[in-house]
């Protein structure tokens, strides 16, 4: 999604700084829901050799960037077992399937590989929608929600997946999560 709102992009980097710490040195990372401006993968570009950003709506691509323009689901035109780090910010809230991208993610890692992502806590809800009333977050973006997850649902679902090492830590005061994952 595009956007202008300054408060938006703010919690974009805030997100982007919790995975980045786990982004491996000349690896490739795919980036499920990398948004038209594909922040995550443009912080990123200088550490890894390929970034790969899926999403309806992408940029042209650059240098070692390029983007594939397509929904999320199973039999995205990823090689299996290609990326090092496949990476969701506030994406799986969105989904009608996550357990089916969350498979899809799990085929194009290799083996050891990372999945990292975030999603908002069941409590965040109320607020991101004041925000989106407000003005300071594209309402369509929030009113897309289509999971609210408690601090267990996630983790619980990359377990369910075939992921193991499953960790989630709370930030953004609790109101944000980050889960990873490894693949057998």
């Amino acid at each position: 999604m595009r956007t202008d709102k300054p408060f938006e992009k703010f919690l974009s980097i805030m997100r982007a700084r919790e995975a980045e710490r786990f982004v491996p040195e000349g690896g490739v990372v795919v980036d499920f829901g990398c948004g038209y401006d594909a922040l995550f993968l443009r912080r990123i570009a200088g550490r890894v050799r390929k970034g790969v950003g899926i999403d309806r709506d992408v940029p042209k691509g650059e240098g070692n960037l390029s983007f594939i323009r397509a929904g999320l689901g199973p039999g995205l035109p990823v090689k299996g077992g290609s990326a090092d780090m496949v990476v969701m910010l506030a994406v799986v809230e969105h989904l009608d399937d996550p357990l089916a991208v969350l498979g899809e993610a799990r085929r194009i890692l290799r083996r050891g590989g990372l999945i990292a992502m975030t999603f908002p806590s069941g409590r965040a809800e109320p607020l991101l929608r004041i925000f989106a009333k407000l003005g300071a977050l594209e309402p369509e973006n929030i009113g897309e929600h289509k999971s609210h997850f408690k601090s267990g649902g996630v983790p619980g679902m990359l377990r369910k997946a075939g992921f193991s090492g499953v960790r989630r830590k709370p930030f953004q005061l609790g109101l944000n999560n980050l889960a990873v994952a490894r693949k057998k």
